[in-house]
């Protein structure tokens, strides 16, 4: 009984390394399938002539063979569609600028990925079935938008040459016109700075969390009280539409956490916020 105790506690050893080894490497095809997508994105971004923002995406259009960008009435953001030979993509005429140009980005991704696909479409006059999984290639084609639309490289450099700050994110998304967040989160997600990026709603004056980057979980998220203390920058942005700097509070599970912070009110009923959670 005593030898079979130790048999099965093994056993449930190597089956547990076997899970976490299996995790590990699944992380890591995901990982290498981005760097790959990515890579190829980059490559078309040179060959355009379009690797250093404010990218000019008709000429990445007629680079990748696109004969028009038309604004229609869609029940989804946007779609490739193919006439014989011709490419065009659709997108959906109520999106506000932005999220337009964010979803032509995202189908000259398409065009890069599944060239092949394409290519054997444009040849037959009809469409031909994915290769790769919806989801997955929904998720590359995000990131390829993302970088296209701001090139991790540009990004990191400038990020060299200046103290990186909210003043810095104001700066270059005025000089890039893109969204104030989409530029912050950015630079989370590439691992570019030691950041948290929050966004934060008012209900009846009291301010809550609405979401973060890197994400947290929704049940956690929901017990996150964010403490509106007269000195808060996210309390003085309500009234503000400037950069505001100092601590944010957060209670997590009973606990008060500081957070050296900049933030900045970027709609009437929207503050988003970066912590600085590590050295600067």
């Amino acid at each position: 009984m005593l030898n079979g105790s130790r048999d099965q506690r093994y056993f449930d050893v190597r089956f547990y390394n076997r899970l976490l080894d299996s995790a590990a490497e699944q992380r890591s095809k995901s990982k290498a399938t981005q760097a790959e997508a990515m890579r190829l994105v980059r490559r078309e971004l040179i060959a355009a002539g379009t690797d250093a923002p404010p990218t000019d995406l008709k000429r990445l259009a007629k680079h990748l063979g696109v004969q028009r960008v038309a604004i229609v009435p869609l029940a989804m953001r946007g779609r490739l569609m193919l006439s014989g030979s011709d490419v065009e993509i659709e997108i959906n005429g109520d999106l506000d600028e932005w999220s337009r140009r964010h979803t032509i980005a995202h189908e000259l991704v398409h065009l890069v990925l599944e060239k092949d696909r394409v290519a054997m479409a444009r040849a037959a006059g009809s469409n031909v079935k994915k290769r790769i999984a919806h989801g997955l290639i929904e998720q590359l084609c995000d990131l390829g938008a993302d970088e296209i639309l701001l090139p991790r490289e540009w990004l990191a450099e400038k990020l060299k040459r200046s103290r990186p700050s909210m003043d810095l994110v104001v700066h270059i998304s005025n000089h890039l016109d893109l969204p104030v967040d989409f530029v912050a989160t950015r630079i989370v997600n590439l691992g570019l700075q030691p950041w948290r990026t929050i966004w934060c709603g008012r209900s009846k004056r009291k301010s809550y969390l609405v979401k973060s980057a890197p994400a947290w979980d929704e049940l956690f998220l929901a017990g996150l009280d964010i403490l509106d203390a007269d000195e808060s920058p996210v309390t003085k942005c309500w009234d503000h539409n400037e950069v505001e700097k100092g601590t944010v509070v957060i209670r997590i599970h009973g606990e008060l956490h500081d957070f050296p912070s900049h933030c900045l009110k970027i709609a009437h009923d929207s503050v988003f916020g970066i912590l600085y959670t590590g050295s600067r």
